[in-house]
C-alpha cells in the first residue's frame, strides 16, 4: 500500500452500515452520514427511478411506501426484489447503499481506495458471499475483500485493544445488531484467526428492544385502541408517517435509557407523552436479553470449551451497550464482558486489521447471473456532494479508534459451564474478584510490550498501530487539515445547529482515547500514576480512614450511593460513594459555603444524567472537588470550563466494572456521612 493511499473497511448490517478508513499512517477514521458513522441499509426507488438510501430513503419512504426497502441484508437469498413498479436485483440493492459509502470514501480522501474490505456473518456459505462480492462490483468498489465479522471483532480486540489472545485459548464475540443476534468462539490460527463456533438469532435485536417499548406503551394506553389501530395498520401518509415517528421515538427512548435513568416517549395519535424509567425498560427488555445470554451458553457447551480457555467475551453490535445485556451475560458466564464506548464501529474498523478472503470466490463466474440494467446511481445528500479542496488529498482528520473502558477479567473460582446459570431475574451479577498476572492494578489488561504484534494479526498491518505522533500532523498539512475542519464546522453548524455539531465534534474526537484526554485536563490528578496503593478495591465494613479528601478511589463499602443523578441536599459518606466511583459514575463535592447560584449551576451537570452523583463535602481545600475512580480535579467555579471536560472524559470510563449500574442492588438513597453496613452478617 502507498504513502498516500488508504484501505476502506465496510460493515454492512441488517438495520444500520458503518465504514471506516485506514490511512497510510495506521490511524483510523469513521466515515460520517448526516453527522453519523452509522448509515441506514435502507434503500428507496422512487417512481421515477431516483435512488436513495439511508435516512433520505427513510424519510422519502412517508410518501412513497411501497418504493422502500428497509433491510436488503435479509433479502440476500432473493434474486429480484419489487420495489414499486420496478423488479430490481438484490445485488443493485446492496450495491446503493455500498455505492453510497464509495463516494463519502472517495468524498473525504479525495480519491478511490486501495483495499476494500467488507464483512459477513460467519455462517454465510458460498451463494451468499457471491452475491455480497458482486454488489461490491456493481458499486464500483472492485474485489473487495471478504471477512467474516467475528474475525474483524477480534482483530480489533486484539490490535485496537492490544488485548492478547494467547494460542489455545478463545475470545467470544457477543454481537447484537439492530435486526440480529450472534455469537461466536474465534481463536488465533496461523491465518490469522478462525471461527470455532457461530450460531444466531434472526429474531433477537434492537428491533426488538425498541418492541418492548412499544408494547409496554401501549399496554399502559390501551384504551386508546382506535389510536393503536391506525399505528399498527395505517392506511394513509398521515398514519404512516406517525408509525414511523413511533418506532423512532422508541429507539431514541432505548438509547437514552442506555445512559440515563428516564426518557420520555411522546406517542403518536394518542397524543400522550409516557415517563419511562429504566427499571421499566430492563424489565421488558429482559427476556429479550436472556436468550442472547442463554444461546452464548449453549454455544460454549456445545463446542467443549471450558471457562478456563476464554480470553475475554467481546460486546459489539450498537445494542450491546445497553448496560442490562453485560449484566446478564456477566451472571449468565461468570466472566465480566469487554465493554466499549461505540460498538457499533467494532467490526468495520477491525476488518482493517484482518486477513482477507478473495471477494470472487472459485466459480463465482458461473453461478453469478449476468447483472441487469443499472438502476440510475445513488443521489447523495447535498452535503455530501462539495468538490474536495485540494489539500484534502489525504485524509483529512485521521483518528485512532476508542479505547475499551477497563473491565474485570473473569474469576477462576466462579463454577464451570455445567453449573453455570442465571439467577432469577431482577438480581444482579457479583462483581469479578481475582485479575489475572497480566492485568493491572486497576483489572485492565496491559498492552504489549512496545515493538510486540499481538498474535493473529497480519505483521504489515499491526505495525502500524499505536505509531505515528499522537494523531497530530506537521507542517502545510495541519494547517489545511484545521481549515477544513473549521469550514465544516461552520457548514454543520448552520444545517443541525449546535447540540448536532456536538454530536459531530465528538465523533470526531476519537484520535484521543479517554485516558489521553483526562490526562491533558489541566491540574487534574491521577492517583493510578501518583500513588496507585491508595486505589485498593477490597470491600470492607464500616468507617474507612481514607488518605485521601474526598477520596477518588480505594476501600468500600459493599452497598454503593444512588448515582442516577442525584443531587444530594446533605453530604453521603464516602464509604458508599466511592463505590459509586467503582462503577462508572462521577460525584460532584462543593464547600457548603458555596453560593447558591453556584450550587444550581452545578446541579444542572448531573440532574438526569445516569452515572452522576453531587453533595457537599465539609473542609475541602477548594470550593468544588470531581471525582471519578482513580481521577481527581479541583476547581473555584462552576463554570470552569475543565468540570465538563471531567465528566465527558471519565463518566463510565474510569470503571472497573463495566457494565454494572446505578439502577439496581445494594443502593443507599439516604444521605449522612456515617456508612450503612446493609447486608452484614
Amino acid at each position: 500500500m502507498g504513502s498516500d493511499t488508504y484501505r476502506l473497511g465496510i460493515d454492512f448490517g441488517t438495520s444500520a452500515t458503518a465504514a471506516s478508513l485506514l490511512g497510510p499512517d495506521g490511524r483510523l477514521r469513521s466515515l460520517l452520514f448526516d453527522v453519523s458513522p452509522l448509515l441506514a441499509s435502507a434503500v428507496f426507488v422512487g417512481p421515477d427511478g431516483t435512488v436513495l438510501t439511508g435516512a433520505d430513503a427513510e424519510r422519502a419512504a412517508l410518501s412513497f411506501p411501497a418504493g422502500f426497502e428497509a433491510n436488503p441484508k435479509r433479502r440476500i437469498d432473493d434474486t429480484t426484489v419489487w420495489l414499486g413498479e420496478r423488479e430490481l436485483r438484490v445485488t443493485e440493492l446492496i450495491g446503493a447503499v455500498l455505492q453510497r459509502v464509495a463516494t463519502e470514501a472517495r468524498r473525504v480522501a479525495g480519491r478511490p481506495p486501495a483495499d476494500v474490505v467488507i464483512t459477513h456473518p460467519a455462517t454465510w456459505g458460498r451463494a451468499r458471499k457471491s452475491v455480497l462480492a458482486e454488489a461490491a462490483r456493481q458499486a464500483g468498489l472492485g474485489e473487495a475483500g471478504l471477512v467474516p465479522e467475528p474475525v474483524a471483532a477480534a482483530a480489533y480486540f486484539a490490535s485496537v485493544l492490544d488485548r492478547q489472545i494467547t494460542p489455545g485459548r478463545c475470545l467470544v464475540v457477543y454481537d447484537l445488531g439492530a435486526g440480529t443476534f450472534d455469537v461466536s468462539v474465534v481463536r488465533p490460527s496461523a491465518a490469522g484467526f478462525e471461527v470455532v463456533a457461530s450460531t444466531g438469532l434472526d429474531d433477537v435485536g434492537g428491533l426488538d428492544l425498541d418492541a418492548a417499548i412499544v408494547r409496554h406503551a401501549r399496554s399502559v394506553t390501551g384504551s386508546a385502541g382506535a389510536q393503536w389501530g391506525r399505528l399498527d395498520w395505517p392506511q394513509d401518509p398521515a398514519d404512516q408517517q406517525a408509525r414511523q415517528l413511533l418506532w423512532r421515538a422508541a429507539r431514541a427512548a432505548k438509547e437514552q435509557l442506555s445512559r440515563h435513568a428516564a426518557a420520555d416517549l411522546t406517542i403518536p395519535l394518542v397524543d400522550t407523552t409516557l415517563h419511562l424509567t429504566r427499571e421499566e425498560f430492563e424489565k421488558a427488555a429482559l427476556p429479550v436479553l436472556e436468550r442472547t445470554a442463554a444461546l452464548t451458553l449453549a454455544t460454549l457447551r456445545e463446542s467443549g470449551i471450558p471457562r478456563e480457555e476464554i480470553s475475554g467475551v467481546f460486546l459489539v453490535g450498537g445494542s450491546s451497550r445497553i448496560p442490562l445485556a453485560a449484566t446478564v451475560l456477566h451472571r449468565t458466564l461468570g466472566i465480566a464482558p469487554t465493554v466499549i464506548d461505540q460498538p457499533e464501529l467494532v467490526v468495520a474498523e477491525g476488518s482493517l486489521f484482518s486477513p482477507v478472503g478473495p471477494g470472487r470466490l472459485p466459480g463465482d463466474e458461473a453461478a453469478t447471473p449476468a447483472p441487469a440494467p443499472a438502476i440510475p446511481a445513488v443521489v447523495a445528500p447535498a452535503a455530501n456532494t462539495h468538490p474536495v479542496p485540494s489539500g484534502m488529498a489525504a485524509i483529512a482528520a485521521p483518528a485512532t479508534a476508542p479505547a475499551a473502558p477497563p473491565t474485570t477479567p473473569a474469576a477462576p473460582a466462579v463454577a464451570p459451564w455445567p453449573n453455570a446459570a442465571a439467577p432469577p431475574p431482577g438480581t444482579t451479577a457479583p462483581p469479578a474478584t481475582t485479575a489475572p498476572a497480566t492485568a493491572g492494578r486497576w483489572g485492565m489488561a496491559q498492552p504489549p510490550a512496545p515493538g510486540t504484534v499481538a498474535p493473529g494479526v497480519a505483521a504489515p498491518y499491526a505495525a502500524t498501530v499505536g505509531t505515528g505522533n499522537g494523531g497530530q500532523r506537521s507542517g502545510g498539512a495541519a494547517t489545511t487539515v484545521i481549515a477544513v475542519i473549521a469550514a465544516v464546522a461552520v457548514v454543520v453548524l448552520g444545517l443541525i445547529g449546535f447540540a448536532g455539531y456536538q454530536t459531530y465534534r465528538i465523533y470526531q474526537d476519537k484520535s484521543r482515547t479517554w485516558q489521553d484526554r483526562a490526562a491533558q485536563i489541566d491540574g487534574i490528578v491521577n492517583y493510578g500514576q501518583t500513588d496507585p496503593d491508595s486505589l485498593d478495591q477490597a470491600h470492607s465494613w464500616g468507617p474507612i480512614n481514607y488518605k485521601y479528601q474526598p477520596p477518588a478511589g480505594g476501600p468500600h463499602n459493599p452497598n454503593w450511593q444512588r448515582c442516577l443523578g442525584d443531587v444530594y441536599p446533605a453530604p453521603i459518606a464516602s464509604e458508599h460513594a466511592v463505590h459509586s466511583l467503582e462503577h462508572g459514575a462521577v460525584w460532584i463535592t462543593y464547600h457548603p459555603d458555596l453560593p447558591a447560584d453556584q450550587v444550581e449551576a452545578l446541579a444542572t451537570k448531573v440532574r438526569g444524567r445516569d452515572f452522576m452523583l453531587m453533595s457537599p463535602f465539609p473542609g475541602l481545600r477548594k470550593p468544588i472537588s470531581l471525582q471519578a475512580w482513580g481521577y481527581q480535579l479541583m476547581a473555584d467555579r462552576a463554570d470552569d470550563r475543565r468540570i465538563d471536560t471531567f465528566i465527558a472524559a471519565l463518566r463510565q470510563n474510569a470503571t472497573l466494572e463495566p457494565g454494572t449500574t446505578c439502577s439496581s442492588g445494594s443502593i443507599i438513597s439516604e444521605t449522612g456521612t456515617t456508612p450503612r453496613d446493609l447486608g452484614k452478617n
